[in-house]
């Protein structure tokens, strides 16, 4: 058998698509198998530990050369199969569209690696804790550490929109924004619905979650979210969230 046919069928053992039996069929039977135990890789694919990083690298790659070196260099032990794949030892690494980030970060709702939003919050002082990221509304903006309604504290962008919805808890809040302790001056709400560091978008604290609708009416800021199944009332002045009818 030639360099190329062997390099081929090595290859083929190294991603899955040849089994050990069709190489040793193919290739002239122990003597071979023998051979082929030195190849990088081979080891490792015939106790099928090719088959849980073979389906990582398809699923995370399209056709291509990108695709081939992620099953290439998974059958050497290697990249991303073995940093944030099924064969990672750090769980605190994870898959963001096609690379690993870094520990202590996350994938944000734009698809980049960024710091995790968890920061440790000071009620009298506002913290830096990094940027927005690119292709977000606020991107560059800088981002403090704020208090959470719920205890600790989140990154969140420079500024509050002036629609921003007041709130009690995280799920008072749209996605990309968290309940955080603000002189709202609302009887009976603990804080407002303020942008992320990474959603960077001061505008998503003035959207309610699906299923819910908004009732303004509280001074400076854009309201509350009903909950479902309520809808906004007004009594002249201000609006109330009643149970619909």
């Amino acid at each position: 058998m030639n360099q190329e046919r062997f390099d081929d069928v090595a290859k083929g053992l190294a991603s899955g698509t040849v089994s050990r039996g069709q190489a040793l069929r193919w290739m002239g039977g122990a003597l071979v198998g023998a051979a082929l135990a030195s190849v990088p890789g081979v080891a490792w694919a015939a106790n099928d530990g090719n088959s849980a990083c073979a389906h990582f690298c398809t699923q995370t790659f399209p056709p291509g050369p990108q695709r081939a070196e992620c099953i290439s260099a998974a059958a050497r032990g290697e990249g991303l199969c073995f940093e944030c794949g099924p064969k990672a030892t750090d769980p605190t690494r994870v898959l963001c569209g096609q690379v690993c980030c870094a520990s202590g970060e996350s994938c944000s709702d734009n698809g980049q690696c960024v710091t995790n939003n968890i920061c440790n919050s000071q009620s009298t002082e506002l913290v830096l804790c990094g940027t927005s990221p690119s292709g977000t509304p606020e991107a560059g903006v800088n981002c403090f550490c704020r208090p959470l309604v719920e205890g600790g504290g989140f990154c969140a962008t420079a500024g509050v929109g002036s629609c921003s919805k007041v709130c009690n808890t995280n799920d008072d809040c749209p996605r990309g924004t968290a309940c955080s302790t603000w002189p709202t001056q609302v009887p009976g709400f603990s804080g407002l619905c303020v942008s992320t560091c990474e959603a960077g978008n001061l505008g998503a604290a003035c959207v309610c979650p699906d299923g819910r609708n908004t009732c303004p009416g509280f001074g400076t800021t854009g309201g509350v979210c009903c909950p479902t199944g309520q809808s906004c009332v007004f009594d002249g002045i201000f609006g109330t969230c009643q149970p619909d009818v």
